[in-house]
Parts: structure tokens; sequence; C-alpha cells
């Protein structure tokens, strides 16, 4: 395995299972300790996100993934902007009810899918 590995995982789907129970463990709470942890720079790097996808977003044939969406806050900016569908992935359930949630009350309303990049 090459990169960053979490402490005792031995192969690939170890530590892909760390980092999953790692991200559902933290799901509630994940958006204030981005906020907190970055000092708003995640508010930042989304709009500058943003605004340099913006020329491929407002295009009528635009299909557009977040994947690894999380809590789905880039996913719902990307909506927001795009002209065509936008679709959002992540293999962590929690985060994606946490996403969800947020969905629910936004307009429009990209689809979300359950499942891992790495697969």
């Amino acid at each position: 395995m090459t990169g960053a590995q979490p402490p005792g995982a031995g192969s690939e789907q170890e530590a892909s299972r760390w980092v999953r129970s790692m991200f559902a463990r933290v799901s509630g709470r994940y958006d204030l300790l981005n906020h907190l942890l970055s000092f708003n720079l995640d508010r930042y790097w989304r709009r500058n996100t943003i605004r340099r996808v913006r020329h491929v977003l407002s295009r009528p044939d635009a299909r557009v993934m977040d994947l690894c969406c999380g809590t789905g806050d880039l996913l719902l900016a990307l909506a927001r902007e795009s002209g065509g569908p936008v679709l959002g992935s992540d293999f962590c359930h929690p985060m994606l009810l946490e996403a969800r949630r947020k969905i629910e009350s936004s307009s429009p309303r990209p689809a979300l899918v359950e499942a891992d990049a790495l697969e």
C-alpha cells in the first residue's frame, strides 16, 4: 500500500474501513469541526472551487459528480450553479444522511448514491 495509511491498517480494505468508521463517528459534528479546524477556510475553498469550474457548470449539457461528497456542502453549491444534473457520492452512510438532511430543504435537489470510490 502506498500513500497515507492509518496506524495498524495492513491493507487498502482495512484503511478504507478505518476511514469510513472515523467519518461515521463525526458525521453529526463534521460541518462544525470543518469550520472550526480550518478557521473557515473550507468556505473559501468551496467558493473558489465553484468560481474555477463555473464555466463548465453553466453549460446546459453539464453533468456533475461530487465524489466523496461527505455532508454535501460542495454538492449543494455545485447544484445551485449547474445547468444540468448533479450527483453526490460517498462511502460513509452517516455522512450521506447528513447530506440528505440538507438536500431536503434545497432547490435544486442533487441526487445521492452510496458508493466506494475505490471500487
